[in-house]
């Protein structure tokens, strides 16, 4: 049976194993490549150069993982058609959760210099994956979609690959979403934080988050 890859990326803390999981659950024919073809937190890298340089023998490696596939096989995906799988998260929500996770016993007033780093970051990989979801005939996906409308995200992603969808049930994370959050229209709402970020916090990544890299992602669901 002929499988559809998909490449996922996206920023550290944006549920890239979460949607990698709903893929694998919900579409039979599907791969879903993350660690392999480049890092799914990193710009993209040129696919054939990587093979190059991570095959020992006939299969494909990358230090840490021997995968079921030679490099002739992955060649010839290469050669038909790798989509790439991004997923984004409302990027005040994710400054709060990055915050968390690296800085977790760090006050807010500690880490207000690095936000403007973050949100650079942020917004220069999500400028090149973005682009390759247009170039490539891509998908790109709200982790707040995943969260509030998740069968109807799955429902496009099934409809636009023509792909099998099984009937299983999966509860989506729970999203918790606090007053005045929003920071661009509905698109930017919710987060995961326990509490609100001091006001300052939303001020810096509205300055430097580059709204515009995300205007081509559909605020529903799948970009189309």
């Amino acid at each position: 049976m002929n499988k559809t890859i998909f490449k996922l990326y996206g920023a550290e803390r944006t549920g890239t194993n979460y949607l990698e999981t709903l893929m694998r659950l919900n579409f039979p024919g599907v791969i879903v490549l993350s660690s392999m073809l480049g890092c799914k937190h990193r710009t993209a890298e040129d696919y054939r150069t990587w093979v190059e340089g991570h095959t020992s023998g006939p299969n494909v490696i990358d230090g840490r993982h021997t995968y079921p596939y030679s490099a002739d096989e992955v060649h010839r995906w290469i050669d038909g058609a790798i989509y790439p799988l991004v997923i984004a998260k409302d990027p005040v929500a994710w400054v709060c959760s990055y915050r968390r996770f690296n800085h977790a016993t760090a006050p807010w007033e500690d880490v207000l210099h690095c936000v403007p780093v973050w949100c650079e970051s942020y917004s220069n990989r999500y400028r090149q994956w973005l682009s390759l979801v247009i170039e490539r005939n891509g998908v790109a996906i709200w982790y707040e979609a995943l969260t509030q409308t998740l069968s109807t995200v799955l429902g496009e992603i099934a409809d636009r690959y023509s792909l099998t969808r099984l009937p299983k049930a999966f509860v989506p994370q729970p999203l918790r979403v606090y007053p005045g959050c929003q920071t661009r229209g509905d698109v930017f709402a919710g987060s995961t934080e326990e509490k609100p970020p001091p006001r300052s916090v939303v001020e810096l990544v509205k300055k430097n988050i580059d709204w515009a890299v995300f205007e081509s992602m559909n605020c529903g669901a799948a970009h189309v």
